[in-house]
């Protein structure tokens, strides 16, 4: 607390100006004015802890205060983020609570991995319906003439990679002329196998 006039004595029409410490602020005046009966107007104010926004959500993430049951965030409160696997964290990891009451920064977000596009195989188109983000799917489907190898159906993993392994596609008749036929005679019937090389 200090006082108008320079030797710190209180007389009428003397002011007193109150200022709280870093992180605390007053709820009411903090002037008040010494009247006639050499008394101070008003009442003494209070100091009381600032305190940040508590209203906090991260969407497909969490967060964890600096101390353990913490219900409230006060000056130099520390709230760490993180997300969840299949996402990636954007903005801040931590943020502190300033003595101005507000946070050092916007809240993070929680963004879905991206596996981008499949190395599309030869022969074939692939086809995103709900995008490339995690858990998203992709369909490929050969060209006219052409077979599959492997699964059609692909997912983006939380690793940001899609899987299972892409197919390859193979032009039919080439799968036909792998072929070749394997006779075996006995005394009664002739048997044509078809076996692969």
């Amino acid at each position: 607390m200090t006082y108008s006039n320079n030797d710190g004595l209180p007389v009428v029409g003397t002011t007193a100006n109150y200022t709280c410490t870093e992180g605390y602020t007053t709820s009411n005046s903090t002037t008040r004015y010494c009247n006639s009966t050499l008394r101070w107007d008003g009442s003494e104010p209070k100091c009381i802890e600032v305190e940040c926004n508590s209203s906090i959500d991260i969407l497909d993430g969490y967060y964890s205060p600096s101390t353990t049951n913490l219900s409230r965030y006060v000056f130099g409160s520390v709230l760490q983020f993180n997300c969840h696997a299949g996402y990636n964290l954007e903005g801040d990891a931590a943020l502190k609570c300033l003595s101005s009451g507000r946070w050092n920064s916007t809240f993070p977000t929680c963004q879905p991995v991206d596996c981008m596009n499949v190395s599309t195989p030869d022969h074939a188109l692939v086809h995103y319906p709900n995008g490339t983000t995690f858990q998203g799917l992709a369909y490929v489907q050969c060209d006219l003439g052409f077979n599959i190898s492997g699964s059609s159906v692909l997912t983006c993993n939380e690793t940001g990679v899609w899987e299972p392994a892409p197919p390859d596609c193979f032009a039919i008749s080439k799968y036909i002329s792998s072929l070749y036929l394997f006779r075996y005679y006995d005394k009664k019937n002739i048997y044509i196998f078809i076996l692969g090389v």
